[in-house]
């Protein structure tokens, strides 16, 4: 009898547990009978971003989502956790691991892969400009015509604890006008290149400045022929000669520069040189106020050639007479294709002689000749050049 009661409480105790882990298992999702199908992380979508900003040497974590093959999202929490390394420094190959927790319902396993962490520009990096654009700089070229010459400042760009950058390495450069000649503000954008431990652009600007008015500015006018009168010459020109360049242009009124007073003229009624005054204001390349002087040339007389004849390597030139001259000079220049003589000078004596023979000339060369009549004035010979006559030599 005792020993049925025995058997029959043992039996029921067995029962009692079997029951209780069967609750057990439903209340956290495990029936047996029912069991959950988890998916492997290699077969859910995981993505995080492939390049995360430098966080001042802290531990840098890309922000990670899991999806379901069909496309459910699976919470973070409850379901896998991320670990990174190497991910405190800017590198292209920081490691991410996304495992699955143990208690997850949803997933089991884990993924592995690599992101960058880089150094974003606007907080990293610095672009210097060089100071070659100031102040306006000016080409020369053969007409006397202001052409300011393309300028584009160079650019340096350091980085992250002032470490230089290499451009087409690290970094792109890109100028908002790369052929920038006149005055005004210009911008040059730095652009981080792909796969560099930097990322975004930085934008410095730069500034071209007018040119200011100084004393190599100057006025000058076409020459006039005495005739006992006040004169002035048809026009007034600006020009600009720099004697460290030789460089010597003239400027536009209007487009350089605004007449503030003047023209004046003085010392215009005798031969030698009258004196010119204006007041400008620089406009566009050009900057300030200044007053400038200048000369034109007032001449004995024009002396008009009258006859010029080429023989056996010489030219026989004649012209007519000046009254107010102490004498005439004569130049000449020589050309045969692609070969020249070069201008060469010489000066007759007297106003009374009014022909010349110049001999020991180049034979089957063509001459341009030109014949103008001139005065000494305080020990200098002041004249002016008319059109030349062109001549060949036998």
């Amino acid at each position: 009898m005792k020993r049925s009661l025995l058997i029959w409480v043992t039996m029921l105790a067995l029962a009692l547990v079997m029951s209780f882990s069967t609750v057990l298992s439903f209340a956290e999702g495990e029936d047996p009978a029912n069991p959950v199908q988890k998916t492997d992380l290699a077969d859910c979508t995981v993505t995080w971003d492939e390049v995360c900003d430098f966080n001042d040497g802290n531990p840098v974590e890309p922000e990670v989502t899991v999806a379901l093959p069909d496309g459910k999202d699976v919470p973070e929490d409850s379901n896998y956790e991320v670990a990174c390394n190497d991910n405190t420094a800017a590198t292209q190959a920081a490691i991410i691991t996304v495992t699955a927790k143990d208690d997850s319902t949803l997933i089991t396993g884990m993924v592995d892969g690599t992101f960058a962490i880089v150094y974003p520009m606007s907080k990293y990096a610095k672009v210097t400009l060089s100071k070659t654009v100031f102040p306006l700089k000016l080409q020369k070229n053969d007409n006397w015509k202001v052409i300011p010459a393309a300028q584009k400042p160079s650019v340096t760009v350091t980085g992250y604890a002032g470490a230089a950058l290499k451009n087409g390495q690290d970094y792109s450069v890109k100028y908002s006008n790369p052929s920038s000649k006149n005055a005004g503000s210009y911008s040059v954008t730095v652009t981080a290149k792909t796969g560099s431990d930097y990322t975004g652009a930085l934008t410095a600007t730069y500034k071209i400045s007018p040119m200011s008015l100084n004393d190599d500015f100057y006025l000058y006018g076409p020459g006039k022929y005495y005739n006992g009168k006040k004169l002035k010459p048809k026009k007034v020109t600006v020009g600009y000669y720099n004697n460290k360049t030789s460089l010597d242009v003239d400027l536009v009124k209007g487009t350089h520069y605004t007449v503030v007073k003047g023209p004046t003229y003085s010392n215009n009624k005798k031969i030698g040189y009258a004196n010119i005054k204006m007041t400008i204001k620089g406009k566009g390349n050009f900057t300030g106020t200044k007053v400038l002087y200048g000369s034109f040339t007032i001449a004995p007389g024009k002396a008009t050639i009258k006859s010029i004849k080429g023989g056996k390597k010489k030219i026989t030139v004649k012209w007519k007479k000046v009254k107010n001259a102490d004498g005439y000079a004569i130049s000449y220049f020589g050309w045969k294709g692609s070969k020249d003589t070069g201008d060469k000078t010489i000066y007759v004596k007297g106003k009374s002689k009014v022909s010349k023979t110049i001999k020991k000339l180049k034979s089957g060369y063509t001459y341009d000749v030109w014949v103008s009549a001139y005065k000494k004035v305080n020990g200098e010979k002041v004249f002016l050049w008319a059109n030349p006559k062109t001549v060949k030599v036998k």
